[in-house]
């Protein structure tokens, strides 16, 4: 059974139909002008168990924070001093959960050897380690200023409550 050329042509039609509609749905998201300052500006929010992202005023929950930089594009997507912000912000915190990670590492091995042995290598190896996680540390407080500089500048753009 084949298709008659009126029946591709419509249903080709509807699939562009469905794809302008997504589209300019995105494109009106970004640029909404229900986003205002009360209902889409974000702050960091600290609890027990970390720090989350928040949005507007009932603290409506966008991402928790981790090991990893959360993925946050619409950051980028209002303001280009926000999106530069947040890339630094990305690559520090990347830097520091690696810094910590291998300072951790070096901390634990450099305990087991010291513990074992009488060499200098252990306290040499937990020292470094040590020093490595400080140094996470630092540049995590980096990453940290970086993120609250791209909030900022992405706050800045949103429409201010009549």
């Amino acid at each position: 059974m084949s298709s008659s050329p009126s029946y591709r042509r419509r249903s080709v039609m509807a699939l562009v139909v469905v794809l302008l509609t997504m589209s300019s749905g995105r494109i009106a998201a970004q640029g909404d002008s229900a986003c205002t300052w009360d209902r889409c500006a974000l702050r960091l929010h600290g609890t027990f168990f970390g720090v989350k992202l928040v949005r507007g005023a009932n603290d409506e929950k966008v991402t928790g924070f981790g090991w990893s930089p959360p993925a946050l594009p619409f950051l980028a997507e209002r303001s280009d001093s926000a999106a530069r912000h947040y890339a630094s912000y990305r690559s520090k915190q990347r830097k520091s959960a690696l810094m910590s990670l291998l300072g951790t590492g070096a901390i634990v091995v450099g305990a087991i050897i010291a513990n074992d042995n009488d060499n200098a290598i252990g306290p040499g190896l937990f020292l470094g380690g040590l020093t490595l996680t400080i140094g996470g540390g630092v540049v995590a407080l980096s990453a940290h200023n970086e993120l609250s500089r791209a909030i900022w500048w992405y706050n800045r753009t949103l429409p201010r409550d009549p």
